[in-house]
């Protein structure tokens, strides 16, 4: 205390008398320096920026000093006076009373459970339950009790998919505390639930004890197993779940070491979880895509010999590979080797016998094969003998064997296509091997057979073929109008196949054409047919 009976502190947080604020204003209108000055007064140079502040000599904002500065305000008899009663009589707010335990434990009513209910679902409301009657019970205003207790509430939701209900951040904004401030009122209520209760027990653990004693086994580890098993199961939160395992270290007499270890092993799972997750998801996409592909290809390869001829004679059910057959070659448990194989040996003349070969990669029905194997011999009206070869010759896993040709939909009905599997069927037919010719979609002249013909197309035919003796693709595409499609030529060569017309078929190669080729055929009356131009036309009627 000075002579004059006032009251001084040396240091920043002291207060400052009206001679000293004179001396501080003369000091900084003479330009002394902040350092300086603080010497002088005995302060720190946060203190003398304080005070300068206070006395409105330096801006708050930007901190500068405020040039010119303005007249001397005084403010130390006012904080004198609003503060030296304080100081004088030293005294302190009154402590609130402290609950007797008596009366805290009648106010924690009973909790009631059914222990069949959900696990998670019966904890999440224990857990409820101990933040309304335990957190902030008593010691603070209502505003804050509620406060805090809604803070644990929305902490330690359950929460989906392992995300929290709410963020840190989103409480922070909405009671206008840090993020810290929200952790620190998260971990006193975790600490206050975990904590043994001399009154009466907290209602997690007594669910806690229940729980594990119904569903754990006798093991040492079976319960916190069990316990981390159902909250990674349940995707709950990374919050709840540390808080039970935090009471069930409680609850099981764990030492805290071997609790916060469980905790952390706990927390890494929960990291692990999703990329485990996405894993097997893969996997299971992966599996399902795989079993589609298989699913399609053996859809592809049974529809294929669901077209199998047999030239008249019956076929049995486990038929041999004779004698005069080439060895087949097996492909189980090597599909890649066999689909080497078929590149190899197969030129893919066609887009279907690539389309057949792969779905023969995937597919379950095929076993054995072996490629362009057979010689067929064959008759051709016009050029003599002649000799075809097949495109595969298959085995399937009941020992049915089939001969299957691929040719393109436009060529199903030509006439040299239909000389070479009328030989093959009975060539084939007559050793219990099937023949199969389809497109590159399995669909073979059966199908072509009953397409049914337009009117005006069949009048049109009859009118060229009586004309010029030829109906070629220039008088589709004349008679339609825009380029013919393969619903087009399939009309042309139902009427082929349905009263034995010459149908003769070129595919060229084009490269101003989307498929790559380019077709063109003729059709005319069969030089091996007997009947005559009347006849047809009157069938074609």
């Amino acid at each position: 205390m000075s002579d004059d009976g006032e009251i001084k502190f040396i240091g920043a947080g002291g207060l400052w008398s009206r001679e000293e604020e004179v001396l501080l204003y003369d000091a900084t209108a003479a330009g002394m320096a902040t350092a300086d000055i603080a010497a002088r007064h005995g302060r720190t140079v946060g203190g003398i920026r304080a005070r300068q502040r206070r006395m409105q000599l330096r801006d708050r904002k930007s901190g500068n000093l405020i040039d010119p500065l303005p007249p001397l305000q005084h403010f130390a008899k006012a904080e004198r006076q609003s503060m030296m009663p304080d100081l004088a009589r030293k005294t302190r707010p009154p402590k609130a009373k402290k609950t007797t335990s008596k009366a805290a434990k009648e106010q924690i009513p009973d909790f009631e459970f059914n222990p069949d209910d959900d696990p998670i679902s019966l904890i999440w409301e224990a857990v409820q339950h101990d933040i309304q009657h335990v957190v902030s019970p008593h010691g603070h205003d209502e505003a804050m009790r509620m406060r805090n207790q809604d803070i644990a509430l929305k902490r330690f939701d359950p929460g989906s998919a392992l995300q929290a209900a709410v963020r840190l951040e989103d409480l922070s904004q909405t009671y206008g505390i840090t993020r810290e401030r929200v952790r620190q009122i998260q971990e006193k209520a975790e600490r206050m639930l975990a904590t043994r209760s001399t009154t009466r027990p907290r209602a997690c653990q007594q669910v806690l004890a229940t729980l594990v004693a119904r569903y754990a086994d006798d093991e040492d580890d079976s319960a916190q197993i069990w316990l981390v098993r159902l909250l990674l199961e349940a995707h709950v939160s990374h919050d709840f779940g540390c808080l039970v395992l935090r009471v069930a270290g409680t609850v099981l007499g764990l030492p805290s070491e071997q609790s916060k270890l469980l905790r952390g092993r706990y927390a890494e799972a929960v990291v692990q979880l999703p990329r485990a997750r996405k894993r097997h998801e893969r996997t299971h996409e992966v599996a399902l895509k795989r079993d589609q592909r298989i699913s399609r290809a053996d859809a592809l390869v049974l529809g294929v010999l669901k077209q199998a001829t047999f030239g008249g004679h019956t076929a049995a059910s486990q038929i041999p590979v004779n004698a005069d057959l080439p060895a087949l070659r097996s492909c189980k448990g090597e599909r890649e080797i066999f689909v080497s194989c078929l590149q190899r040996m197969i030129a893919f003349e066609s887009d279907g016998e690539r389309r057949l070969i792969r779905a023969l990669d995937q597919c379950t029905i095929v076993d054995q094969f072996v490629a362009q194997a057979l010689e067929i011999p064959y008759a051709d009206p016009e050029y003599g003998a002649r000799s075809y070869f097949p495109d595969l010759l298959l085995k399937t896993t009941e020992g049915l064997v089939f001969v299957v040709e691929i040719k393109a939909r436009p060529m199903l009905a030509d006439r040299e296509v239909q000389l070479k599997a009328d030989a093959a069927t009975d060539y084939l037919g007559k050793r219990g091997v099937g023949y199969c010719l389809v497109d590159r979609n399995g669909d073979g002249c059966d199908e072509i057979r009953k397409v049914a013909v337009a009117d005006t197309l069949k009048s049109v035919i009859r009118d060229k073929l009586r004309e010029k003796g030829t109906f070629r693709f220039k008088d589709l595409k004349a008679h339609l109008g825009p380029w013919p499609n393969d619903a087009d030529v399939d009309e042309v060569q139902s009427l082929a196949l349905a009263h034995d017309l010459d149908y003769r078929a070129q595919l060229w190669p084009s490269e101003t054409s989307k498929f790559g080729t380019r077709l063109d055929f003729a059709l005319r009356l069969g030089p091996f047919t007997k009947r005559s131009t009347k006849e047809v036309q009157h069938g074609a009627d």
